[in-house]
């Protein structure tokens, strides 16, 4: 997704910048290792493992990062040194699909309307879990599950 959250509060008109939504799925992993569904409390589910993330739209100049920006940049709870990708913009991106969120506030548009999130999510039953990983091999910040099924 393109065109979210534009910011234009840098002093410097260059680093003003709309920000993308990156959304990856592995299929295809899962599948070759006979990972592709899991059963759970009696019912089936696919799996689908996919990567999130937040970042500086990319077609402006300064893709990926503009550090000092408080919508994608190391900054509050994510004055963070190391990877950025895997330690700022997956959280932000997984934060933003989830709950249609930036760092807690509603995220928008560059016409002021709301993100929408899985959160949501009317037409099935919805149980979303999220937090940090419990394996030192795993790279990011934060992981998320989301359950979706028909109503029972």
């Amino acid at each position: 997704m393109q065109g979210l959250q534009p910011y234009d509060g840098f002093e410097a008109e260059e680093f003003n910048h709309y920000h993308d939504l990156h959304i990856r799925h592995y299929w295809s992993p899962l599948m070759a290792n006979g990972l592709g569904t899991i059963s759970l409390e009696d019912r089936a589910y696919h799996r689908v493992a996919s990567s999130v993330h937040y970042e500086v739209a990319q077609k402006h100049r300064y893709h990926p990062y503009i550090d000092p920006c408080p919508v994608c940049g190391v900054t509050g709870d994510y004055d963070i040194r190391g990877d950025r990708c895997e330690k700022i913009h997956d959280p932000l991106g997984l934060e933003l699909l989830l709950f249609g969120t930036n760092r807690g506030n509603a995220a928008m548009n560059d016409k002021g309307t709301a993100f929408r999130s899985l959160a949501e999510v009317r037409t099935h039953d919805l149980s979303i879990e999220h937090g940090e990983p419990k394996r030192s091999d795993i790279n990011t910040l934060r992981l998320g599950c989301v359950r979706l099924a028909p109503f029972a």
